[in-house]
């Protein structure tokens, strides 16, 4: 754009463009020196008794995560009161285990809009290759990206859960999916007393295999960005003395208090071994998850003498310099080889004269993509099904040009012939 003026520091370059985009997708790319501290206020919030008490009520209104605790020991109490102690136990592991996900030494990635849009290409189709713990780029680990990887559309009253007094119902808010944050996790991990089970929207569900091993997984929506693009004096809800609260209410109460910048949207857990859903429903944890798994992939593969890594990292050291060197933020973006220049298209065709002859007479471009190599291709054909499952991972293949060099690239629509209805085949 025209009017799209570019503000740089040290961190990262940010847009007027990218600013002004807060209304249409709900968030404001955050610049990377400055995630630090929003994942230290969160982690404040989740270790205080006031949350614990927030997310205990949540419990006691139906609200779940991926897997519920059932803590031994309170969950047998006898007498009034049983079923909020026990809501209290079940919030105080789950908002510890996130804390625990999320605090130092966890490494914080910035995922740019390049690396974003990347990752969301590719996420198209889901991972081929079973989850595996080596895609893992650490143990743990907290990304922020510069755009939404997707999210969700609901009422101001189910988002606030019914906490407040006659919420709007009518109007609707976008909560775009920002960032992650992930950690290794075992069934058995909080020792006997605690037993894990699977969520069910009719109570507590099947109970967790004890030899369960995988990655337990938070996404996150901005908090103050949702309310900052709406009227001023747009009314959300009726307090308990019958005040009306407008949209400027929220959005200067969250700034001036400890809320976080974050919130919780959501969890899931992949089991190692398992596979990612193929064709996941429209803006649920699962479509999610393909695209962070993506993220992963990019961050893990290796790169080969003959071709440019598919990312650049930057590390950007933390701030103090007594800090543990592991600390401070790393920005992941596309490599330059693999991103196009406006001009890269009109210049090939200048470029290219036609002088190396060729059963194809152009070059195509092709999209980012995953491609499943087998790692034994000399006992492929003695067990191709076994071998599939076992010795097959997903490549990730970055954008680039197909057909002999010295022709002209060919960028084009593809047109279908669609002259059938579905189903209508011959013979049928």
């Amino acid at each position: 754009m025209a009017d799209s003026q570019n503000i740089t520091d040290k961190d990262t370059t940010v847009t007027k463009q990218h600013q002004s985009s807060r209304a249409g997708n709900g968030w404001t790319p955050r610049r990377s020196r400055d995630l630090p501290a929003m994942r230290d206020r969160q982690v404040d919030v989740l270790l205080s008794d006031d949350y614990h008490d927030i997310v205990a009520q949540l419990l006691g209104r139906g609200g779940n995560s991926h897997f519920m605790p059932k803590v031994l020991g309170v969950y047998d109490e006898q007498g009034s009161g049983k079923d909020e102690r026990h809501h209290l136990a079940q919030a105080r592991i789950l908002c510890a285990a996130e804390a625990e996900r999320l605090m130092a030494p966890t490494p914080i990635w910035h995922a740019t809009s390049d690396m974003t849009s990347l990752a969301l290409t590719i996420a198209r189709t889901a991972p081929i290759e079973p989850a595996a713990a080596h895609r893992l780029p650490s143990e743990s680990g907290f990304i922020v990206f510069d755009e939404p990887i997707g999210g969700t559309t609901a009422s101001v009253h189910d988002l606030t859960n019914g906490l407040w007094d006659r919420v709007r119902r009518d109007l609707t808010i976008t909560t775009p999916v920002v960032a992650a944050a992930w950690s290794t996790w075992k069934a058995t991990g909080d020792g006997p007393r605690v037993q894990w089970y699977r969520r069910s929207p009719f109570g507590v569900g099947l109970p967790v295999d004890d030899n369960f091993d995988g990655v337990w997984v938070n996404f996150y929506t901005a908090v103050g960005d949702l309310y900052d693009h709406f009227d001023h004096d747009e009314p959300l809800w009726t307090d308990s003395s019958g005040g009306v609260v407008t949209a400027a209410q929220v959005y200067e109460a969250q700034m001036l208090s400890a809320v976080p910048e974050l919130e919780m949207h959501g969890d899931i857990v992949l089991r190692w071994g398992s596979h990612l859903p193929a064709a996941p429903k429209r803006d649920s944890r699962d479509e999610w998850l393909n695209v962070l798994y993506t993220c992963w992939q990019l961050l893990s593969q290796k790169n080969t003498r003959t071709r440019s890594p598919l990312l650049e990292i930057e590390h950007l050291p933390a701030r103090h310099q007594q800090a543990d060197a592991r600390l401070g933020v790393r920005v992941a973006r596309v490599h330059p080889d693999y991103r196009p220049s406006a001009g890269a298209v009109p210049g090939d065709a200048t470029a290219s004269t036609g002088r190396h002859a060729s059963s194809c007479d152009y070059r195509w471009p092709v999209p980012p993509h995953r491609r499943s190599v087998c790692r034994n291709p000399s006992g492929h054909h003695l067990n191709p099904a076994e071998c599939a499952r076992t010795t097959h991972t997903d490549v990730i293949v970055m954008p680039h040009v197909n057909g002999p060099i010295g022709k002209p690239l060919r960028v084009r629509p593809r047109v279908r012939r669609w002259d059938r209805q579905p189903g209508d085949h011959d013979g049928s």
